[in-house]
């Protein structure tokens, strides 16, 4: 016998998000497609889907995935190109040219009507462009970034 009482084994589980009043708290993500980067335009992709170097251990089921898009040209012109609710996730191996990339992240379906130009001259996006485009940081959540939220939710008028 052993002293001390029983220990129940330890049982990993994945986190889930937080519910509060029987609703889902989601967490927002941005991320960004370089036309240049990948040699082809979002719209190509055929699908709501982002291929990521790195896995993310906070993304969960029901997260919102906005995708910016930075289009070819001089100056460089941005467009938001689609919002999904991230649903499932693919892994290597990969069609070639896609072997630096760990996970392929997907939705049912975009919540967007249509694309919609970015300006500069709009602070949110000027702080994301700042924050993230320009440090290239290609994938990150924007859960410390409430205009940032609001303002994709207003321009693209998708509403949770």
């Amino acid at each position: 016998m052993f002293s001390g009482g029983f220990h129940p084994p330890t049982v990993l589980r994945r986190s889930f998000p937080t519910i509060e009043l029987g609703v889902f708290l989601l967490q927002h993500w941005y991320g960004y497609h370089s036309e240049k980067t990948m040699g082809y335009p979002y719209a190509k992709v055929g699908s709501s889907a982002m291929y990521l170097r790195r896995p993310q251990t906070r993304l969960e089921i029901g997260d919102v995935v906005w995708v910016v898009e930075g289009v070819l040209g001089r100056p460089t012109r941005f467009g938001l190109v689609d919002c999904f609710r991230y649903s499932d996730a693919e892994h290597p191996p990969f069609a070639p040219g896609y072997s630096r990339f760990t996970v392929r992240i997907l939705g049912h379906r975009s919540l967007l009507k249509a694309s919609s130009p970015l300006n500069l001259a709009d602070k949110w996006f000027f702080e994301l462009h700042s924050r993230f485009i320009t440090k290239q940081k290609f994938f990150n959540s924007l859960a410390a970034e409430p205009e940032i939220v609001d303002g994709l939710c207003s321009i693209s008028g998708v509403k949770f």
